[in-house]
């Protein structure tokens, strides 16, 4: 396994702005660089590259990573080669990797990751089962059948696994969630967003409320189940939590985020639910995120012996750091039994939690 500290000082010496420029061209447009993107046709530059953020984005095929990720995708590379590929043109030489102690060999046979793995597999399904209800003949309670659930525990192996790209719709940083709960059992779980500033100008009179844009979500392929038509919504990311005790709200929570708000709405639900954490210290656990093949992202706050053991279990392992916002910026209500409020505000982002 290469080293987190290779990984980090690695990406720290290169320029993501040189690398994707070795195979796409680019334009300078304000503070990032603009061009077509390599992953899908298109005519007008939707893909850009920030030098500030080291980091590349496509805002019509959802593309997105660093520069290990985009070599990786560019030249269907696997992690291992497209670090070497990079620390080649850097100059650095990658380390040998160092023989597995007996402990870790021992871990690496254990029973896999399986948080990591029902990740990957939400990705997976969601990828075939995207679409309107009104459009696509699926009934989502199939998922939650104890047949179909043993059928895919069957398929889960002791090691981490390959997973194919099935290529994600990205939501940009222009999210903002809220959470609300009065004294007579109301709550409110809401998630607003502007996927991009283009078509984003217009207000329901009255409301304050901005139509988005997601019409760029669908597919123009006839054949997808996500293909564009009158009277359906397009495949995205929002989703929003509202946790019941029969029909009394427990929880309400939600984040931005991308493709991180389903990740970290489901950690904030096992912290809160399955660990009984109280509301803040859900909110502020350390955080981790998945976003291709092997790769699974960690806040730098996740203790070493952890880390090791993911690694030991076949996952190359990104540090993000401590309190990153990539894993969203999360809000939380919590009521008790006796009808006691906690409120809870994420310090990776921006928000307040405050009561009357």
């Amino acid at each position: 396994m290469i080293p987190d500290s290779f990984k980090q000082d690695l990406l720290n010496r290169v320029d993501i702005v040189d690398v994707v420029s070795r195979y796409v061209r680019l334009k300078k447009g304000g503070a990032n660089f603009l061009g077509l993107c390599p992953f899908h046709n298109e005519k007008t530059p939707s893909f850009t590259v920030s030098p500030a953020k080291q980091f590349y984005h496509c805002f019509g095929c959802g593309a997105h990573g660093n520069a290990i990720g985009f070599l990786m995708a560019y030249g269907s590379l696997g992690y291992v080669d497209a670090v070497k590929d990079l620390a080649a043109s850097a100059g650095m030489q990658v380390p040998e990797p160092q023989p597995r102690t007996p402990e870790e060999a021992e871990r690496r046979q254990r029973e896999p990751d399986l948080v990591a793995t029902m990740e990957r597999a939400m990705h997976f399904y969601r990828a075939q089962l995207k679409g309107s209800p009104r459009a696509v003949d699926f009934d989502p309670r199939r998922l939650l059948e104890p047949s179909f659930a043993a059928a895919r525990r069957r398929a889960i192996r002791a090691h981490a696994a390959d997973r194919a790209e099935a290529g994600e719709l990205a939501v940009p940083a222009h999210t903002t969630y809220l959470a609300v709960a009065d004294r007579d059992g109301n709550a409110v779980s809401l998630i607003e967003s502007i996927f991009h500033s283009f078509g984003a100008a217009a207000m329901i009179p009255g409301t304050g409320i901005l139509l988005n844009d997601r019409l760029r979500g669908f597919s123009l392929d006839a054949r997808s189940p996500n293909a564009l038509a009158p009277g359906k919504r397009p495949v995205h990311t929002l989703n929003t939590v509202i946790a019941l005790d029969g029909s009394t709200p427990r929880f309400v929570f939600g984040t931005p985020g991308a493709q991180a708000q389903v990740q970290s709405n489901f950690q904030l639900a096992v912290a809160l639910i399955d660990f009984g954490l109280d509301v803040q210290a859900a909110i502020e656990a350390p955080r981790w995120y998945h976003e291709h093949g092997r790769t699974l992202r960690v806040e730098a706050r996740f203790p070493e012996e952890v880390r090791r053991a993911l690694g030991g279990k076949g996952h190359e392992i990104e540090l993000l750091a401590e309190w990153d916002a990539t894993t969203g910026g999360a809000q939380a209500i919590a009521v008790d039994a006796n009808g006691v409020f906690a409120a809870g505000a994420d310090p990776r982002r921006e928000g307040v939690a405050a009561g009357y």
